[in-house]
C-alpha cells in the first residue's frame, strides 16, 4: 500500500485527503480489480488505514468515479474482521442463488 497526500486546490496550506494505491488480496463481491486507488478524505469519516496492514474494506463508488471506504462499522483491521468474512461469503452465495432464480 502507498499514500499519496493531496493538497486542498482551495486552500492549499491543508491536505484534502490521500489517495492510497491498495493491492487486494480476495474479492468477496463485485471488483474484479486486484489493484485499485482508494481515496481518503481529509474529514471526520476519513479511514487512514495503515501501510501495511491488511483490511476488510467495504467500497463505496463516488460521484467522481473514485472509491472510498464505507466506514459502516465493518470495515476494519482484518485481524479483528476475519469472523466477517464467512458470513459475508455466506449471504453473497445466497444472494447470487436468488438473484439467479427465474422471474427475479
Amino acid at each position: 500500500m502507498n499514500r499519496t497526500w493531496e493538497q486542498d486546490k482551495k486552500e492549499p496550506e491543508f491536505y484534502s485527503g490521500a489517495i492510497y494505491q491498495l493491492e487486494v488480496h480476495d474479492v468477496i463481491y463485485t471488483s474484479s480489480s486486484y489493484n485499485l486507488e482508494l481515496w481518503d478524505p481529509n474529514d471526520s469519516g476519513r479511514f487512514a488505514p495503515d501501510i501495511g496492514q491488511r483490511y476488510l474494506m467495504f467500497m463505496l463508488e463516488n460521484e467522481d468515479g473514485s472509491l472510498s471506504v464505507d466506514y459502516c462499522g465493518n470495515s476494519g483491521l482484518l485481524s479483528e474482521r476475519e469472523g466477517l468474512v464467512p458470513k459475508i461469503r455466506s449471504l453473497m452465495h445466497e444472494r447470487r442463488n436468488l438473484d439467479s432464480q427465474p422471474g427475479r
